[in-house]
């Protein structure tokens, strides 16, 4: 599918300057005027005849400037009418007559033109050739405005060759006279067209910043074409960067300002971009409309360009809605080849032989699939367009792969991989980005990890996983907490602090209706879209600061840890398992998962690898199921535990069986799994191990790195206890209300209906008008005092005093955070998943709610972080990332140990553990350590045997805790 085409259907549209400045007779001066409103409001047949009149009056007249004037403007309407060869030969009537009278401003207007006529037929040197005639002239001329022009027109045919650091150097000459005559419109050509020139080498950050720095300069211009350009070419990037939902936003954005000016040019790449995101999102039915009107938008104009793109793309979507008639993709996918090829089109070209030979590979026909892919690799290679190189390097391997020629196939993965690194690396400090980016690239890497695996290469396969888990996350883990407010002016705070407000309210309006019984399940699917809308919306403009604020980069020197490395912190006694699910594939149809198990014998790393297919029930499925009778006090969970420990333990039963302490890292929805219950024929997992969790390998080491960092905030206290706030009631914000949430509209939501009013969980009272009263937690009260009595120094806060601002002022001092409280999974928004703090007052500035993503903003200096409250360690699973929660938030902000919990908790039974496991920190134990103590302790009280009392709580810590 081609995504590239309109960043080229953007560039290849360059304006034409020139009405000639001339005196023509009044006769052919009132003709031209004619045929320029003509023009103007899309009459050409009418234009053209004006113009041909003009000219036949100018001989009569012998009025050769008023014939100079009507060759040379009925040129620039041929340019515009997308006829160039019928252009040049306009101009080139036109240029003589100029010279002759000695005017050479016009011959310079003239000259320009040409090259862009030459432009757009595809003749690069002719082109080059006028534009450095139209160049010279007017600098001799000291017309700055056409020079800045001029240079445009070099840097778009310069980008046409792909010569992109030559085109990018006249784009920034262009660029610094239009600031140098105060011409924002000019400036905002420049910045669109290097913002489409970052876009394409793959610096995805820098295009964004320029892109919104053109943007800005459009709207102060009071420019709705370049808007709608500039809007439609950050569309095209977000769909790029794996976010159709934001760039669905921008590409109907720009087809509304299209549509009210009647551009069918430009609706032609609105349609294509939206019919792009409909087929990404799998809604094949919606993308082959859009595609349909595009195709019959780019044949009405005659735009070839466009009409390749759109043939690849129904090819792509008849792929989908026909899988059984091949021949007509292939019919499709040749007509667009035929045309790019015609029209010296190599991009489209490019991406219609590529999906050619991906239709080929799926018909097994291999030796046409990997000449089809090798000709599109050449032609990216020419272009200089990395992800297009790095789509066909992959499918080679793959085709390679299936014909058992597997060492070629590594050759191509590899290849891919290092691409795939290199674009992921340029997005920067867009997190969203590189989290969708590794997501949608997540199957690259999987795919080669299981060829290396297939050829025993295990450690090579191992370093690899590195790459594909957590990145985004030992990004930021690395960069440190970056000061927003001190770069932002007042307008960016005030605009941050409403779209916070609008997801807040949101996320309000969510728990609302989910804790009403009576609520219409269609409004509580309504106010989930509301509330994800609303994270949309907040990060693109979070993106857009770390776009326009080049001191705002975050610098990343970490790279994925070496199996040496890892081996160094690993202490004799532990295994390290590595988890890795691989969904079916090009090369396999089945479902896997690949368990690394990693062991530091006397020094040396032994590192072995386990392939389980997973059958046909799904993975999330079965752990889903086991989960469920785990979170309840009578679920029967015992033949969920046993088979989940044949599929999760028994491959590397053996190798574990004397070590004392198992560091987990899973992925994707192995996060949800309590591993501590498994059951195994010498009894809970629990019951063997100390058990620990982590990201990934890698995130393991760097937080006992962080820990020990000599630029990390040291903590002046010992213990910050908070618990049984006052919690106060859950209302509906009303619809109209503009002022800032306050502590009667609290943003609170939750996953799933409450378990029991002991439940730490959001429950209590619905009250009709008044929204729901919500339980109190008076055991959290006790827990709190019982673990205080251990810490003489503790500071603790219950009832009214547990007020969210006053925790935020003090977090940052601790070295141990205890936060006994109601808590909550938001399955909408991941980072707006929280805990309750007290209901604030009136005049309150904060809702009373801390959030995973305002933990993430503060300054913690904190050893370790314990939420004792109900879903803390949930999240949504990210193939690649992990899961999305208050985990992903506290690892980022380098919290080295965690004790959260897998699902709602009892009131009782957690008082006690907690209880414990502070008894055995104070004893000197590990955090590992104690939290097995106290759940082994807790289970062997024969009212809370069941592991929904011993088993929710897990530890997420470093290699060597």
């Amino acid at each position: 599918m081609n995504r590239w085409m309109i960043g080229i259907l953007l560039m290849m549209s360059l304006c034409v300057r020139g009405q000639a400045q001339v005196r023509a007779h009044p006769d052919i001066d009132a003709l031209i005027r004619k045929a320029s409103e003509a023009c103007q409001n899309d009459r050409w047949q009418d234009a053209l005849d004006y113009y041909q009149q003009a000219i036949e009056r100018a001989r009569v007249l012998n009025d050769r400037a008023g014939e100079a004037s009507a060759w040379h403007n009925l040129g620039v309407a041929q340019i515009r009418m997308q006829r160039p060869h019928q252009a040049i030969e306009s101009l080139q009537h036109a240029l003589p007559l100029w010279r002759e009278l000695g005017n050479r401003f016009g011959e310079a207007n003239t000259l320009h033109n040409l090259g862009t006529a030459y432009a757009d037929s595809g003749k690069a040197r002719d082109a080059l050739a006028s534009y450095q005639q139209a160049l010279q002239l007017r600098q001799q001329l000291g017309h700055k405005e056409g020079v800045a022009f001029t240079l445009q027109g070099i840097g778009s045919v310069y980008y046409a060759l792909r010569d992109l650091t030559t085109a990018q150097r006249f784009f920034e000459q262009a660029r610094a006279l239009y600031r140098e005559l105060g011409s924002k419109r000019g400036e905002a050509e420049t910045l669109r067209y290097l913002g489409n020139i970052l876009y394409v080498s793959g610096q995805w950050q820098k295009s964004l910043a320029a892109y919104e720095n053109a943007l800005a300069l459009f709207r102060e211009a009071n420019d709705p074409e370049g808007e709608a350009t500039t809007v439609a070419g950050m569309g095209a990037l977000f769909l790029d960067m794996g976010q159709p939902e934001l760039a669905l936003g921008y590409y109907q954005y720009a087809l509304e300002l299209r549509q009210k000016r009647g551009n069918r040019r430009e609706i032609i790449a609105a349609y294509l971009g939206i019919g792009h995101i409909h087929a990404t999102i799998g809604e094949s039915e919606q993308a082959k409309q859009a595609y349909t009107q595009a195709l019959s938008l780019s044949r009405e104009v005659g735009d070839q360009r466009a009409e390749a793109a759109t043939l690849t793309a129904l090819g792509t979507i008849e792929t989908r809605l026909q899988p059984n008639k091949p021949e007509v993709a292939e019919s499709l996918y040749r007509q667009a080849i035929l045309i790019a090829q015609a029209t010296g089109d190599k991009l489209n070209e490019a991406n219609a032989r590529l999906q050619l030979g991906t239709l080929y590979a799926t018909a097994n026909r291999s030796d046409d699939a990997m000449r089809c892919f090798e000709n599109a690799l050449t032609l990216y290679r020419e272009l200089n367009d990395r992800r297009g190189q790095m789509i066909a390097l992959s499918n080679l391997g793959a085709v390679y792969a299936n014909r058992g020629e597997k060492e070629k196939a590594v050759e191509y993965y590899e290849q891919a991989v290092n691409l795939a690194e290199v674009m992921r690396e340029a997005l920067g400090s867009l997190a969203e980005g590189k989290l969708a980016f590794q997501e949608n690239r997540h199957a690259l890497y999987a795919r080669y990890i299981s060829l290396l695996v297939s050829l025993n290469r295990i450690e090579q396969a191992f370093t690899v996983a590195q790459k594909a888990k957590a990145r985004t996350m030992t990004d930021l883990m690395s960069s440190g907490r970056v000061n927003l407010a001190a770069y932002l002016s007042p307008e960016e705070r005030e605009t941050e602090r409403l779209l916070r407000y609008q997801l807040d309210r949101a996320s309000q309006n969510l728990l609302a209706a989910r804790a009403n019984p009576n609520t219409d399940p269609a409004l509580v699917d309504a106010l989930r879209e509301a509330a994800q809308r609303a994270e949309r919306e907040w990060q693109a403009f979070m993106d857009s600061l770390y776009a326009r604020y080049p001191a705002l980069t975050r610098q990343y020197g970490l790279r994925p840890a070496a199996l040496e490395q890892l081996t160094q912190k690993l202490p004799p006694d532990t295994a390290l398992l590595e988890y890795l699910v691989l969904q079916p594939s090009v090369q396999t149809d089945k479902s896997y998962l690949m368990l690394f198990c990693l062991t530091n014998e006397r020094g040396k790393p032994r590192l072995s690898v386990h392939l389980t297919p997973l059958g046909e029930t799904p993975l999330a499925e079965r752990t889903e199921s086991f989960v469920l009778t785990c979170a309840v006090p009578n679920g029967k969970y015992e033949q969920e535990a046993r088979a989940l420990y044949r599929l999760l333990i028994a491959p590397v039963e053996s190798r574990i069986a004397d070590k004392k302490r198992l560091i987990i890292c899973p992925d994707s929805t192995l996060w949800d799994v309590p591993f501590q219950a498994l059951l195994g024929s010498k009894g809970f997992l629990l019951e063997q191990h100390e058990l620990s969790y982590a990201p990934s390998a890698t995130v393991a080491m760097l937080l006992g790195e962080l820990r020990t960092a000599s630029d990390r905030p040291r903590p002046t206290r010992e213990l910050l206890v908070v618990a049984n706030p006052h919690f106060g009631k859950l209302t509906m914000a009303p619809a109209n209300e503009d002022r800032p949430l306050t502590a009667g509209s609290r943003p609170l939501t939750t996953g799933a209906r409450p378990l029991t009013t002991g439940a730490r969980d959001i429950t209590g009272e619905w009250l009709a008008e008044a929204g729901i009263r919500i339980t109190a937690l008076p055991g959290t009260e006790q827990e709190a005092q019982q673990i205080a009595a251990l810490f003489p120094e503790a500071t603790m806060l219950t009832q009214r005093e547990a007020q969210e601002a006053t925790i935020k002022s003090l977090a940052g001092q601790y070295r141990y955070l205890h936060l006994a409280t109601h808590g909550y999974f938001s399955d909408a928004t991941p980072l707006q998943s929280g805990v309750m703090l007290a209901e604030p007052p009136p005049d309150a500035t904060e809702d009373g709610i801390l959030t995973a993503r305002e933990l993430m903003e503060l300054p913690l200096s904190a050893e370790m972080v314990v939420l004792s409250a109900c879903e803390t360690a949930r999240g949504r699973a990210r193939p690649g990332e992990g899961a999305i929660g208050m985990v992903w938030a506290l690892t980022v902000s380098g919290i080295p140990t965690q004790v959260l919990s897998q699902w709602k908790v009892s009131d009782e039974s957690t008082a006690q553990l907690m209880t414990r496991y502070y008894q055995g920190l104070k004893a000197g134990k590990s955090p590992a350590v104690a939290l097995r103590d106290a759940a082994l302790m807790l289970k062997a009280d024969p009212r809370f045997q069941h592991p929904y009392y011993w088993a929710p709580f897990i530890c997420v810590s470093s290699l060597g805790e």
